[in-house]
């Protein structure tokens, strides 16, 4: 039986529709090496080529929520590509880590294309993003991606034991022209212009060893 659409992935879908208006992208910036705009302050915003990584590497592992037994490997990808998870168990199948396939995104991210589940993806493609990765194939022969130790560090060390090759195609990036933001059952994201790159989070769990915690990241 096909998953559905759970309550909590109209957070997702509502902000991808309320995000557009306020969003440039620019399609063509210059190559890299080129200072190619300046912000309010007169200070230079360095523009970047895509990358990807510059061999293959393989893990295994168990799935958190089916538990059962993964192999995946992480492959280099062309240019303008993106993620695409290949399930290799199914004729490589393809599904793209696209916001329009999100299907469950309660306790893990899953993603639906055509019937066929990709579970728990979102510690690897957290790991992709932050590691500065743009274009990769994962090839996974089974539904969900591994636990690994609960965090993206392990992918993360995966990834930098590949490396990074830059490509000769130019980054696309988003520029937030003004504020926006979502929520849901208590839960709020907000997204808005600032001078440099910065994240700030909080969590609240009623449980002892977590309770309320707070990191900020620039």
């Amino acid at each position: 039986m096909p998953l559905q659409k759970c309550n909590k992935c109209a957070i997702c879908s509502d902000a991808m529709r309320r995000l557009n208006p306020f969003f440039s992208i620019p399609v063509n910036p210059p190559a890299i090496g080129t200072w190619v705009d300046t912000d309010r302050n007169g200070i230079a915003i360095f523009s970047m080529n895509q990358t990807t990584i510059s061999k293959s590497v393989v893990f295994c592992g168990t799935g958190l929520h089916t538990g059962v037994s993964v192999n995946v490997r992480l492959k280099p990808a062309p240019e303008n590509t993106g993620y695409i998870f290949v399930r290799t168990d199914l004729d490589d199948f393809e599904i793209p880590a696209s916001v329009e396939y999100i299907s469950h995104c309660s306790y893990a991210t899953t993603l639906l294309r055509r019937g066929v589940v990709l579970s728990t993806c979102e510690h690897l493609l957290a790991a992709l993003r932050g590691g500065g990765v743009d274009n990769c194939f994962i090839e996974i022969d089974n539904i969900e991606i591994p636990i690994m130790d609960g965090s993206s560090e392990d992918f993360l060390d995966l990834i930098n034991s590949a490396g990074i090759a830059q490509q000769e195609a130019r980054r696309r990036f988003f520029r937030v022209l003004q504020k926006v933001e979502t929520g849901l059952d208590g839960r709020k994201m907000s997204v808005e212009p600032a001078e440099r790159y910065e994240i700030d989070c909080t969590i609240d769990f009623h449980h002892p060893f977590i309770n309320q915690q707070s990191f900020e990241f620039t």
